[in-house]
């Protein structure tokens, strides 16, 4: 980790909030999922959900064992490894609900649909 030093309890802290987040999201896709279903749209269930949701699951999943093992090491390799790939994979997947977004808007929804 480029020989710095890891705070564990901030690390520990940072994880749990980006777990809320994560969790959050997971909900608001799946209302959207929801909603799109009644629209008669088509929704990317497949790849949001089951793909990409697992996968960034299983990252934290690694990050928080590590945490819990107290293994300090340990802890850096998962941060060095499941960490990065955890940020890349978050990055991929807005840009992919970001593409699917600018899609829905560029057909001509309106936010009133959105509402309903």
């Amino acid at each position: 980790m480029n020989g710095g030093k890891v705070n564990h309890l901030n690390a520990m802290k940072e994880l749990e909030d980006l777990k809320g987040i994560w969790d959050a999201h997971e909900r608001r896709e799946e209302n959207l999922f929801y909603f799109f279903q009644q629209l008669g749209r088509p929704f990317p269930v497949e790849t949001m959900f089951l793909g990409q949701h697992k996968q960034l699951r299983g990252h934290l999943k690694v990050l928080q064992d590590a945490i819990n093992s107290k293994d300090l090491n340990k802890f850096e390799i998962a941060l060095d490894t499941d960490g990065r790939m955890l940020i890349e994979k978050i990055r991929k997947h807005t840009k992919n609900e970001d593409r699917f977004f600018d899609q829905f808007v560029m057909k001509g929804e309106k936010s009133a649909d959105l509402e309903k």
